[in-house]
């Protein structure tokens, strides 16, 4: 489990707590790998039960390679924050052809393809609990979206959507479409510009967030 932390954050703090307290009550063991960066750690490292039904790995923050490697070897992404304006880790995740399962809410609805790049749930334990068990293929098909592509094809088809659709090269195309069209319409120039503008900045940034991953 992985994700930014700030322990100066006490919502931060208090969010890890819990999430170690559930993994105690779950009888899970459980492992902190933190940044070499923190000084102090108010958490042990691990915690050992000789009857754990499995383990936990907590990763809070991360580096940009850490996150490459989890990519790459991850078989689903878990993505919990209801009603996201947007949320690059989805589109992150299906680039590397990892299927993502997310709330059905915000910008997931927009980036995720149910039943074909990940699955859109309700924000319960047993909705994710089910989607994680069919993109494993484990046990019985219950996803209301019942997928018909195997867990391969699911990995192929999110790094095909994601590519498709977000790549710079896609984006760039829209943005020289929004160009022409401001350039042909003269008379609405005055509103066109500033939206140019503003996707030419983010095109900006993307390239450069790109270019240093």
């Amino acid at each position: 489990m992985a994700g930014g932390y700030d322990p100066n954050m006490p919502e931060n703090v208090d969010h890890l707590g819990e999430l170690i307290e559930a993994t105690k009550e779950e009888k899970l063991q459980y492992q902190i790998i933190w940044p070499s960066t923190y000084s102090s750690k108010k958490y042990p490292i691990s915690s050992s039960n000789e009857k754990s039904k499995g383990i936990v790995l907590f990763l809070p923050s991360f580096s940009d390679n850490v996150r490459s490697y989890l990519f790459k070897i991850a078989t689903v992404a878990l993505y919990t924050p209801e009603n996201e304006h947007f949320g690059l880790v989805p589109v992150e995740s299906m680039y590397m052809s990892v299927p993502v399962i997310a709330v059905r809410s915000g910008g997931p609805k927009e980036t995720i393809v149910d039943g074909k790049t990940g699955f859109l749930c309700k924000s319960t334990p047993e909705e994710f609990s089910v989607a994680v068990l069919q993109i494993l293929d484990i046990g019985p098909k219950k996803h209301s979206k019942d997928a018909l592509l195997t867990p391969k094809e699911m990995r192929l088809e999110a790094h095909n959507h994601a590519k498709a659709r977000f790549s710079l090269d896609t984006f760039s195309s829209k943005l020289q479409e929004c160009v022409y069209e401001a350039l042909e319409s003269g008379n609405q120039l005055p509103i066109v510009f500033p939206i140019t503008m503003l996707l030419t900045s983010i095109f900006i940034v993307i390239v450069v967030y790109y270019n240093s991953v």
